[in-house]
């Protein structure tokens, strides 16, 4: 009897030690199924660490690249700069900057508002085909592709985006010299005179797109109203010359195709208050 409890006490001790030991190795498997789980996320996190790091060195890379190019003289095709714009002109440029950077290359104290405004607004297609080789030339590419609609304009051009640009200019010392004061004066007038007779810029902009307009200048010398005339010539003491009122007339045929003539309009107005 003694012998036979010996027995069942040594069977069940070892049944306790195979009970103990399957219990510990599922145990033991779980915690294996655990951290290769966990190693296989920390492979994947790094894997994809390193791709972000890879692609934020390439995009730094470029970037640096670019701002070399813009310390100076500069090669840059519009493929290479089109990714600094939309096609709304919405910068990730900075816009005081790019301001302040337009005005000093327009150089107000050694050219006329005249040579600043065609420079900049040439509307022709030559960027289509040929890449933009200097900073004036990049500044020019950018003007033309901004998009003109009322919306965007105003978007743009906001009140604090008017009020720097029309400081920044006055600090050039040349608003006056330059021509741009007498611009303004003309273009507000011109309009105000004509708002009646919106209709009358839609026609002036059909005549001189077409290909059979040739200068008139008796046509253009009489555009304008004795009204008109009077308070340029008794403001800025000037002759009311065809190319003067080409230029006016033909900008306002201009913004009416477009539709944004108003909000134009309001633009200019606020620049003048900020303005001797």
């Amino acid at each position: 009897m003694f012998k036979k409890g010996i027995a069942l006490l040594l069977i069940g001790s070892c049944l306790s030690c195979n009970f103990r030991s399957e219990e510990t190795e599922k145990e033991i498997e779980s915690y294996k199924i655990e951290i290769a789980s966990m190693k296989k996320k920390i492979q994947i996190k790094e894997s994809v660490n390193f791709s972000l790091r890879e692609i934020n060195e390439k995009n730094e890379s470029k970037i640096e690249g670019l701002e070399e190019k813009a310390k100076s003289q500069f090669y840059l095709s519009k493929n290479e700069a089109s990714y600094l714009i939309d096609e709304k002109m919405q910068f990730i440029l900075n816009k005081k900057d790019f301001l302040d950077k337009t005005i000093k290359i327009a150089d107000f104290k050694s050219n006329s508002f005249f040579e600043i405004y065609n420079f900049f607004f040439y509307f022709g297609d030559y960027y289509e085909s040929n890449p933009v080789e200097d900073q004036r030339g990049f500044m020019q590419y950018l003007m033309n592709r901004f998009d003109r609609n009322s919306d965007n304009i105003r978007s743009f051009f906001n009140e604090e985006i008017v009020e720097y640009l029309a400081e920044a200019i006055r600090l050039t010392g040349a608003y006056e010299s330059s021509g741009l004061e007498s611009r303004i004066i003309f273009l507000l007038t011109a309009y105000e005179d004509e708002a009646s007779d919106p209709d009358l810029f839609l026609k002036l902009h059909k005549k001189f797109s077409s290909n059979e307009w040739s200068w008139d200048e008796d046509f253009l010398l009489n555009l304008p109203s004795e009204n008109v005339k009077m308070i340029m010539s008794d403001s800025f003491d000037v002759v009311v010359d065809a190319q003067k009122v080409f230029d006016s007339y033909g900008f306002w045929a201009r913004r009416h195709k477009e539709g944004n003539a108003e909000v134009v309009y309001t633009i200019l107005k606020e620049f003048k208050t900020f303005l001797p």
